[in-house]
This record gives structure tokens, C-alpha cells and sequence, in this order.
């Protein structure tokens, strides 16, 4: 509830305004209350929601359950349900959270990664770390936070290890639930994901885990019912792979069985964006909310939903069951009293969170030992900085959805000198280079790129298709570079939901040799060297590959130089939340 602050006064004047004020917002405050009655917050949740419920339509209820990309142009969240003025619902406004604001959103705190988080295990820190998480969102416009990621590191070679907090499942949970309450305390809905078992990246579209009930519930689920018992947790992912022969988004066992028979979850199962398979099969198992909608992605919960439903298939008790599980913690974290007032430009990082960020990361830093009591350091006059990310290519972020956007970043070659100061020397080299991600003409110890401006102006060749297979007629040439993401259709002519590119370039190599190629893409690719196939990844998704080729010093003729034809496959339904 708000609060109004006065100032003492000392005639009697100001106090029969006051009088008459409180008076008036008293009886406008009583009015509004009979009129929409679940806007009183000093009743119990459960009578709010199914007040709210009573007074809802069809099209409202419809309206909870069937949310929109960010593709989709209606708002620039990468989740988003409009608001309902009518019944005071506020707009439910996603964004990914793993280890700060992500989604290349600007002016947010960038947050060691969560794994680093684990490594202190330390519940206040954890309480902090969400804190200020919910915080940010909250001041971005987001009441609903796609994070924390608890599902469990079997792998280190799984792209999203940085994500959650290691391969043991107590510490996950414990860790985790302390993340949920730091969200949900700044009045932002915690979504705990990816349920479940979806520990490695590579297929996880399609991949069936099999899995025996006693490990699933020890290690895999044993987070997540910690999240729904102790951290009270208003929302769960639904993930994309099959566990058992059974889609995540359709599990019935898992989804009402486990979440909600047996764990007693009161909130809401949103899906992993994209990874909804069927309408029916998914209502009827327990999802309750559909992400994304919109600009091509299929509405599952929208018009078939509302058909299913007229024609008797799905009940409206289920539907109504499924708004409760979405109402419920909006009135729990106090959305409906805060409704989102920020923006996803309004720059919400400090000095403060700035401190509180370096404290966690300090304790996160463990030594494991110190042989010979080498530490601290003294009498040093010269030290050597080794490695490219040390300086020209700081990793101070995990990739994908939970890439944060830093306001400023210090590399650590910066912050050593600035530590050592001028008495002691500071050396960098790069060290040897890790696979690139592009297309990279290696000859070590120098790299020679295969992205010549001279030849096709900023960029090499590149040729767009309506087709994921190259066929038919380029839509689009143009020149253009080939290491980004793509996030979005990359040029308008591109009309299909599918489509395929080419890269085309000639370069010579300064000196004769064996050189080596690296290529890194997601999605499907192929790398050509003089017509020939030298790497084919079509069909491996996510990948990092090279291989070596002969060539000749000082030659630009074709037969001595050397033609890529990259063509890379994308597929914009495949998001990664």
C-alpha cells in the first residue's frame, strides 16, 4: 500500500485538510474495493484470485495464457502479456535473469556467473545475488524473471554450465531457493527452469533422456522441489527435450503428478520459448502459459485453444484452473500493488550493486592451494598477463539468453596494472587464440582473416534464401561480416520462416604453409575450400570444427588462393531460454 508522508504542522487549518483528505481517499479507496474487490490487499490471496476470476471473460482468461515473442514488435521484452485496465491486471512483462538483466539489455549490473556463486556456498550471498537481480527487473519493467537456471552440470562441455550451480543437487537447491527468495522479495516472479533434465545443449530441441525414478527424483527433481517447497517459487520452465519418450510441455507425470500432486505447486508452468508441441496434449498436462506467440510462432494457447474449448475438448474449469496458477503469484510478490513502471533503456546498475557484485564474486574466488606459500606475491618486479580474454576478448558473460550487456567492464589485464602500479611491470601476450567464430585463416603463430574488406567492401559476399537448403534464387546479395548472432530475420526480403545464407570470399595467404580453418555455428553449416566440402556440420546444431589446407604464398589466382562458401541454416523457432 502507498504511504503519504506529512509534515508536522501546528494549525488547526491543516489539520481539518487533512481530515477532509483522508476522508475522501478512504471513501475512494472503500469504493474501488466493492467495485474490484480482489485490488484489497489485506485480503487472503486465494479470495483475491477467484474474486478476479468471477469477474473475468472468456477472452480475459484467454488473453493469461497466450503470451508474445519479442519478435512480435508489441513490446520489447522477450515475454509479454498486455495488461488488462478493466480488472486492474497488470502487464507480465519476461525477461532472462541467470546472472543479470540478459538479452542485450543495456545498463545493468553484470553478476558473476551463478556457478561462481555456488563455489561461495554461502545462503546470504545467494539472498544478495537475487536481491539484486529482482531489483534490476523490477526497475527494467519486469515482473517476472526467467531464472534461477537449477538443472544439474553433468558435463563441463555443456554450453550453459556458467549458468547454475554445479553438478551436486543439494548445493543446487539450496543455492537456488536463496536466489528465489532474493527475486521474489523486490516483488518479482521467479521462474526456475529448465524442468527437467535438461543438462546438455546439443539436441535439446529433441533429445529423450531415459531415466530410472530414483535417480530423477535424487538428483534431477531434487532442486526443483526444494524451489517449490522452500523458496515458494511462482513459476516453472517447462523444458524442450522428452524425458521418458514423453515431451516436457506435455509430461503429464512430471508436470501435474509431480509439480502439483505430489509437491503441492500453486503457481504457473510457462514453456521454454517455443518448445509447446500440441495444444490439447499440453493444457491437459499442466501447462498453463505458452511462450512466445505472435510473428511466426504458433498460438497454441490462443485460436486453437479457444476452439478446443467451444467445442467441448478442453473444459472451462481447466481454463480457469490455469488462470488461478497464473493470478495467484502476481497477488503473492505484490505484483498488482506495483505494477511495472520502468523500461528496458532505464539504466538501473550503481556504484552499490557495482559493490555488492565484486563482494560475491570475492567469495566466490576460492584457492584450492598454495604450494610452498608462494602467496601473497612480494618482491615482484615483473608479471606476465597470459591468454586473449585477459584483455582482448574478456569473458565477463556466459552466451545465449543469459549474456548481460555490462555497463563498463575492466579487463583483468587493466586491473592488474592498475593493482600493481607503476613500481612493478605488466606484460600481455594473447597466447595461443581459441577457435574464432567465424570462418578463420589460421597459419600460428599469426591468424590471417579470412574476411577481406578490400575484396568485398566490409564484409565477404553473401547471398540469402527463402529455403533452409540453398535452393532457388537468392532473395538478397550483399556484402556483409559473418561473425553475429542472429536474433532476428537478417534482411526484409526474407519472408519464410525458415531460410539459409552463403558466404562467398577470396583471400590470399601471406606465406606457404598449412593452414587451418575454424568454423563455429549453430544451426547447420558447410565449409567449402575451392569447391570442395572440407567441413560439413549441416545437420550437427551447435558446433565448433577446423581442418587444414595446403596453400601457396603470394598467389591470388584462384588455383593457389582460397574460395568459402559457408551456408548456414536457420531455424528462428529454436530460441534458448
Amino acid at each position: 500500500m502507498e504511504r503519504i508522508i506529512w509534515k508536522r504542522r501546528s494549525t488547526v487549518v491543516l489539520a481539518g485538510m487533512l481530515a477532509v483528505l483522508l476522508f475522501g481517499a478512504y471513501h475512494a479507496m472503500s469504493h474501488n474495493n466493492q467495485s474490484k474487490p480482489w485490488t484489497d490487499a489485506h485480503q487472503p490471496v486465494d479470495r483475491r484470485v477467484n474474486e478476479l476470476v468471477e469477474h473475468m471473460t472468456f477472452d480475459d482468461k484467454l488473453a493469461l495464457l497466450q503470451g508474445v515473442g519479442q519478435e512480435s514488435g508489441v513490446s520489447g521484452y522477450v515475454g509479454h502479456i498486455n495488461a488488462n485496465p478493466r480488472l486492474k491486471i497488470p502487464s507480465i512483462n519476461l525477461e532472462d535473469g541467470a546472472q543479470g538483466i540478459g538479452d542485450n539489455v543495456p545498463g545493468v549490473t553484470a553478476l558473476p556467473a551463478p556457478i561462481s556463486l555456488s563455489a561461495s556456498w554461502d545462503h546470504s550471498d545467494a539472498v544478495l545475488y537475487g536481491t539484486l537481480l529482482g531489483r534490476e527487473a523490477s526497475g527494467k519493467g519486469v515482473n517476472v524473471l526467467l531464472g534461477p537456471n537449477v538443472n544439474i552440470m553433468r558435463t563441463a562441455l555443456n554450453g550453459r554450465t556458467f549458468e547454475s550451480y554445479g553438478e551436486d543437487p543439494y548445493l543446487n537447491a539450496e543455492m537456488g531457493t536463496s536466489v528465489i527468495d532474493g527475486i521474489q522479495s523486490q516483488h518479482v516472479i521467479a521462474v526456475v527452469k529448465h524442468f527437467v533434465a535438461n543438462n546438455q545443449e546439443t539436441d535439446r530441441t529433441s533429445e529423450n533422456d531415459h531415466i530410472d525414478q530414483r535417480t530423477l527424483h535424487e538428483i534431477y527433481l531434487l532442486p526443483f522441489e526444494a524451489a517449490v517447497k522452500d523458496g515458494n517459487v511462482g513459476a516453472v520452465m517447462a523444458a524442450y527435450n522428452q524425458v521418458n519418450g514423453q515431451y516436457m510441455t506435455d509430461n503429464r507425470s512430471l508436470l501435474t503428478g509431480v509439480l502439483d500432486d505430489s509437491w503441492g505447486f500453486k503457481g504457473f508452468v510457462v514453456s521454454d520459448w517455443g518448445a509447446t508441441h500440441n495444444t490439447f496434449q499440453a493444457i491437459q498436462a499442466g501447462l498453463d502459459m505458452n511462450m512466445p506467440g505472435g510473428k511466426n510462432q504458433p498460438d497454441y494457447f490462443g485460436v486453437p485453444l479457444r476452439k478446443a474449448v467451444v467445442s467441448g475438448q478442453i473444459s472451462i474449469s481447466t481454463i480457469n484452473n490455469d488462470v488461478r496458477r497464473i493470478l495467484r503469484p502476481l497477488f503473492d510478490v505484490g505484483a498488482f500493488n506495483q505494477a511495472p513502471e520502468g523500461n528496458l533503456q532505464k539504466k538501473v546498475t550503481n556504484s552499490s550493486d557495482d559493490r555488492e557484485a565484486q563482494k560475491i564474486e570475492e567469495d566466490g574466488t576460492v584457492l584450492l592451494k598454495d604450494t610452498g606459500g608462494i602467496l601473497p606475491l612480494e618482491n615482484v618486479h615483473t608479471i606476465a598477463v597470459i591468454g586473449q580474454s585477459a584483455s582482448e576478448n574478456p569473458m565477463i558473460s556466459g552466451g545465449g539468453s543469459a549474456h548481460v550487456n555490462a555497463s563498463s567492464v575492466v579487463t583483468p589485464f587493466e586491473g592488474i596494472k592498475q593493482r600493481a602500479g607503476s613500481s612493478i611491470r605488466v606484460l600481455y601476450s594473447p597466447g595461443t587464440l581459441p577457435i574464432p567464430t567465424g570462418p578463420t585463416f589460421i597459419n600460428s603463430p599469426n591468424w590471417f582473416p579470412v574476411i577481406p574488406g578490400q575484396l568485398f567492401g566490409k564484409g565477404i559476399q553473401t547471398q540469402y534464401f527463402q529455403s533452409t537448403d540453398l535452393s532457388g534464387t537468392p532473395v538478397e546479395t550483399r556484402s556483409s561480416d559473418i561473425d553475429f548472432s542472429w536474433t532476428k530475420k537478417p534482411v526484409p526480403q526474407i519472408t519464410s520462416s525458415g531460410w539459409s545464407a552463403k558466404w562467398i570470399g577470396r583471400v590470399t595467404p601471406p606465406t606457404s604453409g598449412t593452414y587451418t580453418f575454424g568454423l563455429s555455428s549453430s544451426g547447420g553449416s558447410r565449409l567449402y575450400i575451392n569447391g570442395k566440402i572440407v567441413l560439413d556440420r549441416w545437420n550437427k546444431g551447435m558446433t565448433q570444427s577446423t581442418c587444414t589446407a595446403i596453400a601457396t604464398a603470394g598467389h591470388p589466382c584462384l588455383s593457389n588462393s582460397i574460395t568459402l562458401r559457408m551456408a548456414l541454416r536457420h531455424h528462428p523457432t529454436r530460441c534458448c531460454h
